[in-house]
């Protein structure tokens, strides 16, 4: 009963003959398991953290260039106003190029900048639902275009391309917090093993494909990757608790 249950709970794991001893082994073997999950957990957030640092600091920086410019191109139209009121003679290339593209460019620069911010705040919002009934009916498409722009950074930081190929489907009554770190989750390998490739005249590709199943009430989402693939020797684990073949640190 009770030791069968637990055995095929964590598989693999081999218990020991008295029952004292085995709920020890299984204590142990339950708070390793745990703790492995929990550093998982922040591999995990470490990468969507650095991801939208990036992405911010990218906004941040059109913000405080066009900020920085702008004093100075007013400074100088200030001047050269002050300076055709006295009756001085200026020049008019200058004056120009400040009232057709200096000052344009800098104010152009920081509203680029504060709606690139306000866009991913608003994917984050997207992204946790915090503020959402945590069931839901959702269409997929919408979250894998979302997830797919979370991990822009990680997209380019590997050199691989990702391509989507999102059919029509149906919407589905999800939890969709859950659904987007789960497609995160899917995308992000996806993206390490295609980076992983060694052949070097060979594009590294990701490919996500959305389609809906011939009932029309389910959906199917698939990540395709020309990465090396799984060692045959680590076929018959994929689906053991927290096994892994990335190196420590990787998720």
């Amino acid at each position: 009963g009770t030791g069968l249950y637990v055995s095929a709970l964590i598989h693999g794991f081999q218990l020991p003959d008295t029952p004292f001893e085995q709920l020890l082994a299984i204590r142990r073997e339950l708070e390793q398991r745990l703790q492995d999950l929990q550093e998982r957990k922040m591999v995990s957030m470490k990468h969507l953290a650095r991801g939208i640092a990036h992405e911010v600091n990218n906004q941040l920086a059109k913000v405080k260039g066009g900020a920085e410019s702008l004093p100075e191109d007013i400074g100088e139209l200030r001047k050269m106003t002050a300076a055709l009121l006295r009756g001085d003679e200026v020049d008019t290339d200058e004056l120009r190029y400040l009232l057709d593209e200096g000052i344009r460019l800098s104010v152009d620069g920081i509203l680029e900048g504060t709606a690139g911010i306000e866009e991913i705040v608003h994917r984050i919002r997207n992204f946790v639902r915090l503020d959402q009934e945590p069931v839901q009916f959702t269409n997929l498409n919408s979250d894998v275009e979302m997830v797919i722009k979370m991990c822009a950074t990680d997209i380019e930081d590997a050199d691989v391309s990702v391509k989507s190929e999102l059919g029509e489907l149906p919407d589905v009554e999800c939890r969709p917090r859950e659904i987007n770190i789960l497609l995160r989750e899917l995308l992000w390998n996806a993206i390490y093993y295609a980076s992983e490739g060694k052949a070097k005249d060979v594009s590294r590709l990701v490919l996500v494909k959305t389609t809906a199943a011939s009932d029309k009430e389910s959906v199917m989402v698939s990540f395709l990757d020309n990465g090396p693939g799984i060692p045959r020797q680590s076929r018959e684990h994929i689906f053991d608790l927290f096994y892994t073949t990335k190196p420590e640190g990787f998720g």
